[in-house]
């Protein structure tokens, strides 16, 4: 943001064919990635796969072993982190404790030799943008978690940065106060128009917040897209079953038409969807199911969901009650077990365990793509 207070757009992010190697380990490999000026990108990852080394070389803390860094065009893999004019916000918030929240805000510009008035005008309207007008004079030790997020913020953005690069910003925050936080930071996005950059391993706060999520995994891109993008057609089943709950099953193509596709599975039940193009008849292919995406109804019951889509017979193994949603686990008759998430209506007879249930599925809700041998995430690796 200028001193006008209109929004810049910021700068264009790039990392051109980098790699960081320790030893003979490679943190990175070979990674491109174009971030466009004014967009808001989330490398989404488990621990270790590469997220915050990618994001310490775009802010000059780490040298890459080889490659480009990329800003507004411009080399500058040589630059120190000072000069490349960009504002990093860490999940420990980083303020200096001595200092007043007003003082913190100040202490970039001084750096900068920025003249006195120019300073207390800026402080002012970054402390109003955040909404913390009336806590210039408080010390960080006053503020709560979020207000002080809310400074690291205002302290990184002050001297109009080319971008704003976030490393795990609301990992210390307690869940009520982490979504608060997303919307402050989506609604700051929108009117400051800043080039972003955010590190995370929560899947929801990535589609919350990004316009494009870099799905990393072993030091590389899986997957990039829209949060549409990934959720709904993620090109292998490593990404469907990173992103969000999922249900998968395999089964051959039969028959594809326009972008839609008939898998048959090993039981004879066929479930149509959108399909990736790469594929074939004939092929072994995986269709994933959202547990949103089924309706379930004990057997014989009639059921809302649309008639024509599959219709798969199935028995409760247990529910868990969530308030608002209700979660089935669900086996089928090979043994295969699949997740169903229903919202809480308030029907005092839902299924229970033990009950032999009916699952529906409409005509649009499974996504067909290619199998793959790399099929399971643990869930230790998804919550890391």
């Amino acid at each position: 943001m200028s001193t006008s207070g209109k929004p810049t757009g910021g700068a264009s992010l790039e990392l051109r064919g980098i790699t960081k190697t320790y030893g003979r380990a490679a943190a990175v490999r070979n990674l491109d990635l174009k971030i466009e000026a004014g967009e808001f990108v989330t490398l989404l990852g488990a621990s270790g796969s590469g997220k915050t080394t990618s994001l310490m070389m775009l802010a000059g803390f780490v040298e890459p072993t080889s490659g480009q860094v990329l800003i507004g065009g411009d080399t500058v893999t040589a630059l120190a982190p000072a000069q490349r004019n960009l504002g990093v916000v860490f999940q420990n918030y980083a303020l200096f404790p001595h200092l007043t929240v007003a003082q913190n805000l100040a202490f970039p510009l001084q750096m900068r030799h920025v003249g006195k008035p120019q300073i207390a005008a800026k402080v002012a309207q970054l402390l109003d943008t955040v909404q913390l007008a009336d806590k210039g004079q408080r010390y960080p030790r006053e503020l709560s978690g979020g207000q002080q997020q809310r400074v690291a913020l205002a302290r990184a953005l002050i001297f109009d940065p080319r971008a704003l690069l976030l490393d795990e910003p609301l990992g210390a925050l307690d869940k009520n106060l982490r979504e608060h936080m997303q919307h402050e930071i989506k609604a700051l996005h929108t009117s400051l128009g800043t080039t972003m950059v955010l590190v995370t391993h929560d899947q929801e706060e990535a589609l919350t917040l990004s316009d494009r999520i870099a799905v990393m995994h072993d030091g590389a891109i899986a997957q990039i897209g829209s949060p549409a993008d990934l959720y709904e057609r993620p090109v292998t089943r490593w990404v469907a079953e990173f992103v969000g709950q999922s249900n998968l099953l395999d089964g051959v193509i039969e028959s594809i038409d326009a972008g839609r596709a008939t898998l048959r599975l090993p039981n004879g039940t066929a479930l149509g969807g959108a399909c990736a193009p790469s594929l074939r008849i004939g092929e072994r292919a995986s269709a994933l199911l959202r547990p949103e995406r089924l309706a379930l109804s004990r057997r014989g019951e009639a059921s809302v969901a649309p008639a024509a889509g599959a219709v798969i017979d199935a028995t409760v193994i247990d529910s868990l009650y969530l308030g608002h949603t209700v979660k089935y686990t669900v086996a089928l008759a090979d043994g295969q077990r699949l997740a169903v998430q229903l919202s809480n209506t308030g029907n005092a007879s839902m299924p229970v365990a033990g009950d032999a249930v009916t699952l529906r599925t409409g005509v649009q809700s499974a996504w067909l793509m290619a199998a793959s041998p790399a099929a399971h995430i643990s869930s230790l690796e998804r919550a890391a």
